[in-house]
C-alpha cells in the first residue's frame, strides 16, 4: 500500500496523510469553542450538519500542512486554531454555509 511505503521513507503520519490523502465526510460540527469543537484529523473534512454557533478545531500546526474543509451545512462553521496558532492572524475563522476553504500552514503558528 502507498501509505506504508511513504511511512517507510521516513515521513511521519501527518506527512503521509498529506501525500496520500484521507477524508472525513458527512460530519457534524460540535461545540462553541476550541475545547468543545469537532477535532479535524483528516486532510479533507466535509461538514453536512452545522448548527448555529458550532465549529471545528484544526490540528496542531505543522509547516506545509494543507487541509480542505467543506461546509455543506445550513449555518456558518467556526474553525478554531489551536492555542498559540492563528488563522490569517485570528484565533478563529468563519466559513460560510455551502463554502469550502483550503487552509495551509505557512509556519508553526500560522494558517492561511
Amino acid at each position: 500500500m502507498i501509505p506504508s511505503r511513504v511511512l517507510a521513507s521516513a515521513f511521519n503520519n501527518l506527512q503521509t496523510l498529506n501525500v496520500c490523502g484521507d477524508a472525513d465526510a458527512g460530519t457534524t460540527a460540535l461545540g462553541t469553542n476550541l475545547a468543545t469543537a469537532y477535532p479535524i484529523v483528516s486532510v479533507y473534512t466535509q461538514f453536512t450538519t452545522v448548527a448555529s454557533g458550532t465549529g471545528a478545531a484544526l490540528p496542531t500546526t505543522e509547516v506545509g500542512e494543507s487541509l480542505i474543509i467543506a461546509n455543506d451545512g445550513a449555518h456558518a462553521l467556526t474553525i478554531y486554531a489551536q492555542t498559540g496558532s492563528t488563522i490569517e492572524g485570528a484565533s478563529s475563522y468563519s466559513l460560510a454555509a455551502t463554502k469550502r476553504v483550503n487552509i495551509f500552514a505557512v509556519t508553526l503558528t500560522e494558517w492561511l
